[in-house]
């Protein structure tokens, strides 16, 4: 995660933006076509894509809820389509990697384009992240609209409810992190946190295991470590 927020740290503006159905998005088509360029035969790569991908049944949608919002309507049918055909699933240990070499042009195209305006550009996953500083807010819209135009030819769709442009004077967030000057978790995060280990240490972990997790100690430990792993001094 650090390294898809730290390219953006004290940036004037950053655009951050997210893929609809990320993996759904990669067809056993693309899949298919990944692997033979990998060099692998034919038939091996057919049997391959075969297995890599999966096929939501249609009694299994018809039981997903309709969203309530009218303006989700589109996107909830369009997701579905998805759904109906050969994809990468969600969860499989293989899908990132073979999502993200699906996403190779679409990477090399946006690399390029942040270039162009003398910024940069990450992705982790469906979450994709632009930044610069000269001219990039005034034509912020222009950049929005030529992203858009590129992952659709690349066959992705980007999610408008989730797109922020996020100007230096404000809380610029990626990830999780704060990149206003440097990667950080932000104060707010960390303060909850301090509060949850005080009345730990105070009154037991099982009063503030409100989620009933089955390992809060755990949980607690990489809440810590995401922590200190972006400010060594605030995670001690």
């Amino acid at each position: 995660m650090g390294s898809y927020a730290a390219p953006h740290a004290g940036r004037t503006v950053v655009i951050r933006l997210d893929l609809v159905g990320f993996f759904a998005s990669v067809t056993v088509g693309c899949v298919y076509g990944v692997l033979r360029t990998a060099g692998y035969p034919g038939p091996v790569a057919h049997c391959l894509a075969g297995v890599m991908t999966t096929v939501l049944p249609l009694s299994a949608w018809r039981s997903v809820p309709r969203p309530t919002d009218p303006g989700l309507l589109d996107a909830h049918w369009r997701l579905g389509r998805r759904l109906a055909t050969s994809h990468l699933p969600h969860g499989a240990p293989t899908s990132p990697a073979l999502a993200n070499l699906a996403a190779y042009r679409l990477d090399v195209r946006l690399t390029a384009l942040a270039a162009s305006w003398r910024g940069q550009y990450t992705r982790y996953a469906d979450d994709i992240a632009l930044s610069g500083d000269r001219g990039w807010h005034p034509r912020a819209l222009q950049i929005l609209d030529i992203v858009e135009e590129i992952a659709r030819s690349e066959g992705f769709r980007l999610n408008a409810r989730k797109t922020a442009v996020l100007p230096r004077a404000g809380r610029q967030l990626l990830g999780g992190l704060v990149v206003n000057q440097r990667p950080h978790v932000s104060r707010a995060e960390v303060d909850v946190l301090r509060a949850t280990l005080h009345n730990c240490i105070r009154d037991g972990p099982r009063t503030q295991n409100r989620e009933n997790r089955a390992a809060f100690q755990l949980y607690l430990a990489g809440r810590i470590a995401w922590v200190a792993q972006h400010d060594p001094v605030r995670g001690t």
